[in-house]
């Protein structure tokens, strides 16, 4: 997602956001690639000579230092860095929270492109708060984006349930802006999700959140009427049907899997896109491979590199599949170029899993050629890198085990303390059962006392009588 904001004399100017970077990142490149580099160059030296007049404002200077930044990031990312960091400083002297937050954010994004993701959710997170603050009416479309960034950097390092929550919030954000890229926007958060899901190879979800999606998008399609919206809601709702016949794939309903595609070719033709074309041939290939057509997978596999021959991303899946298909037809020394070139484009694009899968092709084609040497520190890189990822993945698990630990500890503990309450009411009732039998028995005493004096008074009197009888009598 390409951000952009500048500021005016007192005030930030309305801060454009999208979560659609293909479209920001064209538009970004499209105009550099307009501009001769010698007429750029004048253009920046001028830019930093006038940072440095002693006249300019805070609101100029700030304005100035993010044009600067935008400009040389791509290029020179530590240097475009400087420069935004100078900008969120003086718009944190000034509490300016919506340029201090799209500062912070090119930041974030342009650590997230390096693949630097703590320093990359550092900042996103001083994004983050300075978009809190912020009251402007598309306060929640830049935190949308900030989250949803944050979402991908957790679902790279493998904190699903984290990304979960952070696109979920994402979503929560952008629903509340009224725009025309609204349902777009929720709808993409919602495919977010099912990769997350496909990660966790939970394949139902997968179908659930894409189906989601696309129900959001037919209903959406009615209501616009620009035509550039509805090419992007198009493009989104075909990568949404493309992701479903993936998740049929692995949960091996390929007849379910094949009349999706079937039904999705002539849209994917019509939309004429290199990107959805070379994704499409991928499932295709993959519906062929998981029916053991290695021929039909080949080739499909194959067109989806042609379309691909532009965009890296795209590659490295048909070319993982190619050296897989290979080795099984015992073609080692093809397995061997497919696995190279699937680890030459993953440098900018690189997932651990992806990168250990290639290793481990890589060296089982060496060692079948008998390329020992070569085989060997190709498996020892692989043996390296999935030693890491079962300790992020062991970290990940101690730390669900830790929580669910402490959340026993914290529900032992408000046990104890009823327990121990309950043992006070039991005591209390206690004594005063007892103070109440002590009562009774007393009265009891009393009464039983009382009783006797009065049966030997009453005894004491017939005695007494009779001596009076026996007297008189004897006087008689």
């Amino acid at each position: 997602m390409k951000l952009s904001a500048h500021i005016t004399r007192n005030v930030p100017r309305k801060s454009v956001y999208t979560r659609l970077i293909a479209l920001s990142w064209l538009f970004a490149g499209l105009f550099l690639l307009c501009q001769p580099a010698s007429a750029q160059t004048h253009y920046l030296d001028s830019l930093k000579k006038a940072i440095q007049s002693p006249s300019i404002t805070d609101s100029v200077k700030a304005s100035t230092l993010q044009e600067i930044g935008y400009h040389l990031v791509d290029s020179d990312p530590k240097e475009g860095r400087k420069y935004f960091w100078a900008a969120y400083l003086l718009c944190a002297k000034n509490q300016w929270v919506t340029a201090m937050g799209s500062s912070a954010g090119y930041m974030g994004q342009s650590f997230y492109t390096s693949n630097e993701f703590d320093s990359a959710f550092h900042y996103l997170d001083l994004a983050r708060k300075a978009f809190e603050k912020d009251t402007t009416p598309r306060a929640g479309a830049n935190l949308g984006v900030i989250l949803n960034i944050q979402a991908n950097i957790e679902k790279a390092q493998g904190k699903y349930q984290a990304a979960i929550e952070h696109y979920l919030a994402s979503n929560e954000a952008v629903g509340k802006v009224e725009s025309k890229e609204r349902a777009i926007n929720l709808g993409i958060g919602y495919i977010n999700i099912a990769l997350v899901f496909k990660e966790m190879k939970q394949y139902q979800n997968v179908i659930d959140y894409c189906k989601k999606a696309i129900n959001l998008f037919d209903k959406e399609e009615k209501k616009l009427s620009d035509s550039a919206y509805l090419k992007i809601l198009n493009g989104a709702r075909l990568q949404g049907s493309l992701y479903i016949a993936d998740a049929y794939i692995n949960l091996g309903a390929l007849s379910t899997a094949g009349q999706i595609l079937d039904n999705l070719q002539k849209a994917v033709k019509e939309v004429n896109s290199h990107d959805l074309s070379a994704f499409y041939y991928t499932e295709l290939g993959n519906y062929y491979k998981a029916g053991a057509f290695w021929g039909k997978a080949q080739t499909a596999y194959n067109q989806a590199l042609s379309f691909a021959a532009k965009i890296d991303r795209r590659k490295t899946e048909p070319l993982l599949a190619l050296a897989e298909i290979a080795a099984k037809q015992q073609n080692y020394s093809a397995s061997t170029v497919y696995a190279r070139s699937a680890l030459s484009t993953q440098r900018a694009h690189i997932k651990p899993k992806v990168k250990a899968q290639a290793l481990k092709l890589l060296a089982e084609a060496l060692l079948a050629n008998k390329q020992y040497p070569e085989a060997a520190r190709q498996f020892q890189a692989y043996a390296t890198l999935s030693d890491s990822l079962n300790s992020a993945q062991a970290k990940i698990k101690i730390n669900e085990i830790e929580n669910k630990y402490q959340n026993k500890q914290k529900a032992d503990s408000i046990l104890v303390l009823t327990k121990n309450s309950q043992m006070q009411l039991l005591a209390l009732h206690k004594k005063e059962s007892q103070n109440i039998f002590i009562i009774i028995a007393t009265c009891l005493l009393l009464l039983t006392g009382l009783l006797f004096y009065r049966n030997l008074r009453h005894k004491h009197l017939l005695l007494k009588n009779q001596k009076s009888f026996s007297i008189n009598k004897f006087c008689n």
